[in-house]
C-alpha cells in the first residue's frame, strides 16, 4: 500500500511537469511540482511518560493541481519518521507482564493530503491539508502477526506559510493524526499483551517547500 500511494502521488507529479515543461520550454515558470522538507517535535498518546515525545521528520512530494486567484488546491504523499516507545499499562497489568511495561516501535509512515492553500496577502498564505496516515504499531521483542497493528486513521494539518522566492516557501504547520488516546490494552488468557490501537499523534512542524 505504502508503494501504491508513493508512487501514484510520483506519477501524477511527473506528467503536469512534463506538461508545463512542453508548453513553456523557453520560460522561467515555477513548476506545479513541489518537495518539502519539514521537521518538529510531537507527542503520540499512550506511552509511558516522556517516551511518546520525540523530534519528527517529514519529507514530501506535491503538484498544486488547480489554482484559482489566489485559491491553490493540490495533492501531496509523504513519509514520516516513527520512534521506539514504552507502552503505557494499568498497575495491574503490568504486575501480570512481569512489572516492566512492554516496548513498541512506530514504523516510518506514509499519508496522503488534499491541500488548499490561500494566498491572502502578498507573500503570506494560510495552509489547510487533509486526508489519511497509515501507520503501523509492533512490539520490539516479539514477531507473531498479533503483535502488530496496521491503521489507516485521518489526518489534518493547518498552518501559515511565507514566500521566500519564486521556488521556496516557507511553512508552520500543526498536525494530527486523530485516534483513541491509548492503545486499549487488554491481555489474553495466558497473559500476553495486545493492542488495538494506534493511538492519537500531534506535532508542530516547520518547514520548506520548494518548486522546480
Amino acid at each position: 500500500m505504502k508503494r501504491l500511494l508513493l508512487c501514484g502521488i510520483a506519477s501524477l507529479a511527473f506528467s503536469l511537469h512534463a506538461d508545463q515543461t512542453q508548453d513553456h520550454p523557453t520560460t522561467d515558470k515555477v513548476s506545479r511540482v513541489y518537495v518539502g522538507g519539514y521537521g518538529g517535535y510531537g507527542s503520540i498518546d499512550g506511552m509511558v511518560k516522556k517516551d511518546g515525545q520525540y523530534a519528527q521528520f517529514r519529507l514530501a512530494l506535491g503538484v498544486d493541481a488547480y489554482t484559482y486567484k489566489t485559491l491553490t488546491v493540490g495533492l501531496e504523499g509523504a513519509v514520516q519518521s516513527g520512534k521506539t516507545m514504552r507502552v503505557n499499562m494499568s498497575a495491574t497489568q503490568q504486575a501480570l507482564t512481569g512489572d516492566l511495561p512492554p516496548q513498541a516501535i512506530l514504523s516510518p509512515f506514509i499519508d496522503l493530503l488534499a491541500v488548499a492553500r490561500w494566498n491572502f496577502v502578498s507573500k503570506w498564505h494560510l495552509l489547510v491539508k487533509g486526508g489519511i496516515a497509515y501507520r503501523e504499531l509492533q512490539f520490539t521483542d516479539r514477531t507473531s502477526s498479533h503483535d502488530s497493528l496496521r491503521r489507516i486513521n485521518g489526518e489534518l494539518q493547518a498552518g501559515i506559510g511565507y514566500q521566500l522566492t519564486k521556488h521556496a516557501r516557507l511553512v508552520g504547520l500543526y498536525q494530527g493524526i486523530y485516534s483513541e488516546s491509548s492503545l486499549g490494552i487488554t491481555l489474553s488468557a495466558n497473559d500476553d499483551v495486545l493492542m488495538h490501537h494506534i493511538p492519537m499523534q500531534q506535532a508542530g512542524l516547520l518547514g520548506v517547500e520548494f518548486s522546480f
